[in-house]
This record gives structure tokens, C-alpha cells and sequence, in this order.
């Protein structure tokens, strides 16, 4: 290993460290804070999207220069498109879409089982519903913003923390798929423990595609129409008496 992979793969250890230690204790509190805020003054939201917008900036900056810095180029964290990731594309979204399916419909009947409540749709909605669009503004920056949440998110751990980190390690991106899932669950432990179990199965899912093809488009994508929905979804109403309920859907968190 040269100096300067050297020195990228401890770029990538820092940030594993930050966003799988660092994040999720400091996330629930500034959070609940913004949460705070946001009841108070609703324009808050829509300010808060703008800072989010300059903080993913940074995000893809900091992706950029660790791949520059790492010696290999962006191409190798993901970056752009190939004829190999073309041909790979239909096998990549299949086996992802795979693991997407069984890994939601497993934690849907598991949860039916342990925590019926959590699996209410309200409830798992409310953890994010102060993040969701409400006003004409808001909603035409929705897109914008999950933009930037996909680009970043996927840059970062898909691009970095899989691509990356695997040729700085001289292995295979397979090795990598289930740790760093892992960590892009506990990421999201503002949403609570079935956030974290449904987000860690959409993070295999898109290092999946990521690795099949080599390339961090598809997954992007991918994100990007996810986080989308919560500004069309129906708001669900009040919980269905009883354990379980009606209510009770697969898991939606906000990647």
C-alpha cells in the first residue's frame, strides 16, 4: 500500500467512525432540537433545507478528494458510467431488488411478531414527518433535496466505504456490502430500531447494484425516487385499534 492510499484509508476509517459513532448520538439530539424549531416557526424546514443542501456540498467534496487523494480517481469510488455497467445493469437490479423484497418482507413479519406497534404506518411516520414538505416551497425543493441526500449518502457510503475502500484494501467489494449496511443503519438511528433494520436492508440493496455494476448511478436513482415519495404519500390517519392493526406496512424510512 502507498503513502497515499495510506492516507485515503484513513480518510475512510475517520468518516466510518464519524457517521457510524459520531452521527447517530449527536443526529437524535439536534434533531429533536430542529423538531423543536419547526413547530414554532414552520419556515424553519425549508431553512434547514438549505443548510442541508451546503452540508451535502461538502459531502461530495470531501468523496472527491479522498478518491483524488487515494491515487485510483473518482471512476474507481463509482464515479461515471460504462458499457460494463450498461450490460450489468438488468442483473444488478434484479439481485437487488431481491434483497430489497426479502429483506423488508422478513423484517415486516418479524416486527408483525416482536413490536406491532412500531410496524403501524403512523408510527413509523411520525419520526419523520417534521423532515416532510408541507408548504408550496418546501415542495418544490423536495427534489433538490432528496437529490442531494442520494448523491451524497451514495458517495459516501457506497462509493467510499465499498468501491473504495475495497481497491485501497486489495479485496472484493463483496466483503463490504453487509458491514457497511450495517453502519448506514445506525446512521439512521433517529428513526428507531425499525428504521435502522429497514435502512440497513435498502443500504445492502444498493451496494448490491452498486457492485454489480460498478457504478454509483443506478443506486442513486434508486434513492433518489425513494426519498421522493414521502412528499406524495398519503399522511396516515390514527392508529387501528388493536395490536397490529390494519396499519401495520412494511417499513418506509428516510434513507
Amino acid at each position: 500500500m502507498t503513502a497515499r492510499e495510506a492516507a485515503a484509508l484513513l480518510v475512510v476509517v475517520a468518516l466510518l467512525g464519524y457517521v457510524g459513532v459520531v452521527m447517530p448520538r449527536r443526529a437524535e439530539r439536534l434533531l429533536a432540537a430542529l423538531r423543536q424549531r419547526i413547530a414554532a416557526d414552520p419556515a424553519e424546514r425549508f431553512r434547514f433545507y438549505l443548510r442541508y443542501l451546503r452540508m451535502a456540498a461538502v459531502g461530495v467534496a470531501v468523496y472527491a478528494a479522498t478518491a483524488w487523494l487515494g491515487g485510483h480517481g473518482a471512476a474507481v469510488a463509482g464515479a461515471g458510467w460504462s458499457d460494463r455497467a450498461l450490460m450489468r445493469l438488468f442483473p444488478g437490479l434484479l439481485l437487488s431488488g431481491v434483497v430489497l423484497d426479502a429483506g423488508l418482507l422478513a423484517l415486516f413479519v418479524v416486527g408483525r411478531r416482536r413490536d406491532p406497534e412500531a410496524m403501524k404506518k403512523e408510527n413509523q411516520y411520525a419520526r419523520v414527518e417534521f423532515l416532510v414538505p408541507s408548504a408550496p416551497r418546501e415542495r418544490r425543493m423536495w427534489p433538490l433535496v432528496c437529490l442531494a441526500i442520494a448523491v451524497v449518502e451514495e458517495c459516501v457510503y457506497r462509493g467510499l466505504f465499498v468501491l473504495y475502500a475495497a481497491r485501497l484494501l486489495d479485496l472484493s467489494p463483496w466483503w463490504l456490502v453487509v458491514p457497511t449496511s450495517l453502519v448506514f443503519g445506525v446512521a439512521h438511528a433517529y428513526q428507531g430500531w425499525l428504521g435502522i433494520a429497514a435502512t440497513t436492508v435498502m443500504g445492502a440493496a444498493f451496494a448490491v447494484v452498486t457492485v454489480v455494476t460498478g457504478s454509483l448511478l443506478p443506486a442513486v436513482v434508486l434513492h433518489l425516487l425513494f426519498d421522493l415519495r414521502l412528499a406524495y404519500v398519503k399522511r396516515p390517519g390514527p392508529a387501528a385499534p388493536g395490536p397490529g392493526g390494519d396499519s401495520a406496512l412494511p417499513p418506509e424510512p428516510l434513507g
